[in-house]
């Protein structure tokens, strides 16, 4: 039987079909060990609150635990994987689930983990012993903590990052729309995320941040004017625009070492009067950029058709001889964005593959494991190779 083209239903139904089985599988496996742990775990709660009323001999024997016998690399995986109140549990009725506890790869400190998701926030009392209780932690914990997330903490206005933290080498921070300063004296950052809104960087050792994503009102024109002066070494950059209302400016910074460059409209609250081309003095800051990627969320006004005389914006001497791979997601016959496109093309010797899809990066129905998906009537994609 020949192969089955990828224009055939009856491919999607197949591979459809074989992606849910092997996650039925996967399911399959973590509820065994799911319940095999639970199993044990209630066997040593019996055995921990079981009165001792037989003679000395007796009660020293230990109570054998009839699951599979597995390593103990094994069950200290499979208690890293417990939510953290059950793993918590566990550590109050196990020996050997204490030993892990002490040292638990992922902690998570919230107002349900430590439960005190009931108790009003008005409660001062509370919230200084919940602060107290996750700054002992914290401090305790400093040395091998390799990576710190803060979400949603709206009374920050300042945050700081001490140099204790040696290993720390990724930070997060989701939410704290109050936060205007934040420091960071941790010597091994290198991967920074920073969602909210616009404040004040200072870094201790900027030389070795590599990795840097933001998002934020106004994101874009930031990173062009600040960026290259504040962490001139990163190599990896995600810009995610929730608010842009200005062109993209020009300004004398370069980024010497990004290599990969990601771009993202994600919102509706968009000026339909961006100039796309405005990028164009981005990209021209970047002479080692390789990879460059621009996702457009919103439905954009299409300002250009076949009938119209093109008369395109140029910029002389802007050359970008390592960038190799383009790909622009949401693109439409707007006027700037066919210029952006049209410079690329024209001012790069090194371009191996540009990629124009009129999908929209939310109206994706593949989750980025499949290559196939059935594009929405009207839509298309053109991917060539130079």
């Amino acid at each position: 039987m020949p192969p089955i083209s990828r224009l055939d239903p009856r491919y999607h139904r197949a591979r459809g079909l074989h992606e849910l089985n092997r996650l039925m599988s996967l399911r399959r496996e973590q509820r065994r060990l799911q319940i095999e742990t639970y199993q044990f775990l209630a066997q040593c709660a019996k055995r921990k609150e079981s009165p001792c009323q037989q003679d000395n001999s007796q009660c020293v024997k230990r109570m054998r635990y009839s699951g599979p016998d597995l390593p103990e690399d094994i069950w200290h995986h499979i208690h890293s994987l417990l939510p953290l109140q059950d793993a918590a549990r566990a550590a109050c009725v196990s020996q050997a689930f204490l030993r892990f506890w002490r040292c638990h790869p992922n902690l998570i400190f919230s107002w349900k983990t430590m439960g005190l998701n009931k108790v009003p926030h008005k409660k001062g009392g509370i919230v200084r012993d919940y602060n107290n209780k996750v700054d002992r932690i914290m401090k305790n914990h400093s040395g091998a903590l390799e990576r710190l997330e803060i979400k949603r903490c709206g009374e920050i206005n300042r945050l700081t990052i001490p140099c204790l933290l040696q290993r720390l080498s990724f930070l997060g921070v989701f939410g704290c729309f109050g936060l205007q300063m934040l420091e960071s004296k941790a010597p091994n950052l290198c991967s920074f995320h920073f969602e909210g809104k616009q404040a004040q960087f200072s870094l201790e050792e900027p030389v070795r941040l590599k990795n840097l994503e933001v998002v934020f009102p106004n994101s874009v024109c930031y990173a062009r004017v600040e960026l290259p002066f504040s962490m001139p070494d990163i190599e990896i950059l995600n810009v995610i625009l929730s608010c842009e209302m200005v062109d993209t400016p020009t300004g004398p910074g370069k980024f010497l070492h990004l290599r990969y460059l990601r771009i993202t409209f994600a919102t509706w609250r968009f000026s339909w009067a961006y100039d796309y081309f405005s990028l164009a003095s981005f990209l021209d800051a970047c002479p080692s950029l390789e990879t460059f990627i621009l996702c457009i969320s919103q439905k954009e006004k299409h300002d250009l058709t076949f009938k119209d005389a093109i008369c395109l914006r140029q910029i002389p001497e802007h050359r970008h001889d390592k960038l190799k791979n383009v790909k622009i997601t949401g693109f439409s016959a707007t006027r700037s964005l066919v210029e952006l496109i049209c410079h690329i093309m024209e001012n790069t010797t090194s371009l191996e593959c540009l990629t124009l899809d009129t999908l929209c990066t939310q109206l994706r129905c593949s989750d980025g494991n499949i290559d196939v998906c059935l594009p929405p009537i009207g839509s298309g994609c053109y991917q060539g190779s130079a």
